[in-house]
């Protein structure tokens, strides 16, 4: 799906699950570093 954008919504340190999944299948999901995923529900809300 050439229209979609993926976005990585997982809290800690998930670069390495990036990685892979880029590595396997080139897809390349978007995971903002300034966005406390347990604190800051307003912006994980934003992004969903």
């Amino acid at each position: 799906m050439p229209d979609c954008v993926f976005i990585d919504l997982q809290y800690g340190d998930t670069a390495a699950e990036r990685a892979a999944l880029r590595a396997e299948t080139g897809m390349a999901p978007l995971h903002f570093d300034d966005v406390d995923n347990l604190h800051d529900f307003e912006s994980v809300f934003a992004l969903i």
